[in-house]
Order: C-alpha cells, then structure tokens, then sequence
C-alpha cells in the first residue's frame, strides 16, 4: 500500500483555502458603513444576510416574538414590523427573569 499526499497538502487547495480565509477577515459590517463606519464583520442577519460587528450584533440584533427569531434592526422593522419584538438584549433579561422566577417556585 502507498501513501498518498494529504488533499489539503496539495498547493491549489492551499491557495484557495488562504484566499477564503482573506474574504471572510476583509467583509465588513453593513450596519455600521451605512453610518459611515468601518468595522470587520463577525456575523451575518438570518434574515436579510447583512454582515454585522460583535457590536451591531448585540446592539442592533432583534428578536420577533412572533416568529421566535432574530433579525437586524431592518429586518425587524420591515419585515416583522406588525409583530411583537424586542432586542436582543431585552430578551436575553426577560429569560434570564423568567427562569429566576420559575427556578424560585421550584424550592
């Protein structure tokens, strides 16, 4: 039996792993250059596919209690915008309370 050198040894799929690599640290955050800002994309909306920062993530970040889902702000207020919503970061306290309460009734 012979061995064979590895696929990702080889040097095209090398190159094209490093130029992957490039695009994703080069795509930036659509929410903070509409406001004329720069910062690198760590994410993407579920909805509309929009790259966003850690910081749009938490901050612009919404959830449809309608739809039990996340989406931008756009999003949000577009598409869900005759649903019950709130941020992200009033979801993450209304569980965070709720599981507090529930926990408390359990002793």
């Amino acid at each position: 039996m012979t061995s064979s050198p590895s696929l990702l040894d080889h040097p095209l799929v090398e190159e094209l792993l490093q130029r992957q690599h490039e695009e994703q640290r080069s795509r930036l955050c659509g929410q903070c250059a509409e406001r004329g800002g720069q910062a690198a994309a760590s994410g993407t909306c579920t909805e509309c596919s929009t790259d966003l920062c850690n910081v749009c993530i938490q901050t612009f970040d919404n959830y449809c209690d309608t739809c039990n889902t996340l989406g931008c702000g756009e999003c949000i207020l577009s598409a869900h915008r005759s649903h019950q919503s709130c941020t992200l970061l009033a979801k993450d306290a209304e569980v965070k309370e709720t599981l507090k309460t529930r926990l408390a009734g359990m002793r």
